[in-house]
């Protein structure tokens, strides 16, 4: 295009008739056109996020009902599907980049969760820099801005070298300090934002009720509901200045179990004046503090629901009528990750049955399908047969883009990967870290008076 404009500029040029007034007034602006035309490609760059606190306005509405009437039942069903993407460097023509990519398109998937490659016992971790190249890399070939979410329980560092590093939560649960709390979920969020990370599967709103429990114990805040309820809402408030959005899990608790969902099915026994007593005090509390999303968590319930051939999860009981409808909950709800053992091993004979019971139940996001082509033809289906109302799919889909457009995804989806050193890990960030850890140091009990205690002034042995 610049030749060209070079071309006409030297055309007037040669119009020696012209008056001069005139003939400089047209020199001005080819010139003026010519600088346009050089630097039009650096006003075509896609804009960088600017995370603030989360926020939807009316443009950010209209933009999510307007995207909405213009997507196909395919799409919408996309949508409702998140799959890992492991935080790595991948050759853009590599395989494994051109699967991640071919799924996200085949299958109009609207959400990623970020992980890092897992060979138990070992989680290797990655740098910032590959994370936020790939999920701007994937963002960029996407038609719509995908949510990117993450399980930074213990913030990035969980994942990711040079960030800011956090205990477990029961040491904020220790510590008793809700000011160290909400700290915890800004920092996570500044750092979450910096790499394109935009939602976080935290905070735990479990009681740790029973402390045989394998899986949930000092991912709990504590055993006080109500103790674990401040430390859960402070967080939800850090996270939300720093533009992030927060997941309350497991719905509804996890703590009074003896088994690992992962590996099995988990009961929780207690009868409904307990739960309404302890493990659902938090979950109460975090809906009323502003939480964004709960978890549903695939756990038996007998005085829940007692059909034994359903967890939580894909329970209409416990989603719809309790979460929904007695705790009025308006939010998004998520499932735990559907490869779990605990809910697959009731769907061996049809594993795709699972998202679709699970979307009936009220959930509103499918998060790991063990089969993700199983499960979306399974949700096609159901939806082309009328099983699951038009409605409800349109009401969870839009659920969805509202939320990418309270983070501002409708307007900039990619970050900055020069502001990445000045965000992640930086110093008084790490020392606040280490001020949570050191103020969790608890004395449990010292039946041998073993250690040396300052008492009036002198030591006692």
């Amino acid at each position: 295009m610049w030749w060209c404009c070079l071309h006409n500029l030297r055309h007037y040029q040669n119009l020696r008739c012209a008056p001069c007034y005139l003939l400089l007034m047209h020199n001005r602006a080819l010139i003026f056109f010519v600088v346009l035309c050089l630097l039009a490609p650096s006003f075509a760059k896609d804009k960088f996020q600017h995370p603030g606190p989360i926020h939807l306005d009316r443009d950010g509405e209209k933009w999510a009902e307007k995207t909405l009437r213009k997507m196909t039942t395919e799409e919408k069903v996309g949508q409702l599907f998140t799959i890992w993407v492991r935080a790595q460097f991948l050759n853009v023509n590599s395989p494994d980049y051109l699967q991640l990519r071919d799924s996200i398109t085949k299958y109009h998937i609207g959400s990623l969760t970020m992980t890092v490659r897992y060979e138990p016992p070992f989680l290797y971790r990655n740098q910032p820099y590959e994370a936020a190249a790939l999920l701007n890399r994937l963002q960029q070939d996407s038609k719509l801005p995908l949510l990117i979410a993450a399980d930074f329980e213990r913030g990035l560092s969980m994942r990711l070298y040079g960030a800011t590093e956090f205990p477990h939560a029961m040491a904020f649960g220790a510590a008793g300090k809700t000011d160290l709390a909400e700290a915890f979920g800004r920092i996570t969020a500044q750092e979450s934002r910096a790499i394109g990370v935009h939602w976080n599967f935290f905070p735990d709103a479990d009681v740790n009720s029973n402390p045989a429990n394998p899986i949930i114990n000092t991912r709990s805040f504590g055993e006080d509901p109500l103790a674990v309820s401040d430390m859960v809402n402070a967080y939800i408030r850090g996270a939300h200045v720093g533009g992030m959005l927060t997941t309350v899990k497991h719905f509804p608790g996890h703590g009074d179990t003896a088994t690992d969902s992962h590996l099995g099915v988990a009961r929780v026994t207690g009868d409904l004046a307990r739960l309404q007593s302890l493990e659902l005090v938090p979950f109460k509390k975090a809906i009323e503090g502003g939480a964004d999303s709960v978890m549903v968590a695939h756990v038996s319930i007998p005085a829940l629901e007692p059909d034994p051939n359903r967890v939580a999860t894909t329970s209409p009981a416990i989603v719809t009528n309790l979460l929904k409808n007695q705790l009025g909950f308006k939010g998004i709800v998520v499932t735990d990750a559907l490869d779990m053992a605990g809910l697959t091993h009731l769907y061996a004979a049809d594993i795709g049955r699972a998202a679709v019971d699970a979307f009936k139940a009220g959930n509103d996001l499918l998060i790991i399908p063990a089969d993700l082509d199983a499960s979306y033809r399974a949700m096609l289906k159901a939806i082309n047969s009328g099983e699951i109302p038009q409605q409800q799919l349109d009401g969870s889909v839009l659920k969805l883009l509202k939320a990418k457009a309270s983070l501002g995804l409708h307007k900039a989806r990619l970050v900055d990967l020069d502001a990445l050193d000045t965000v992640v890990g930086k110093p008084e960030n790490i020392a606040l870290g280490q001020q949570a850890a050191d103020d969790a140091i608890t004395l449990v009990r010292d039946n041998g008076k073993l250690l040396l205690m300052k008492h009036m002034g002198t030591v006692q042995n």
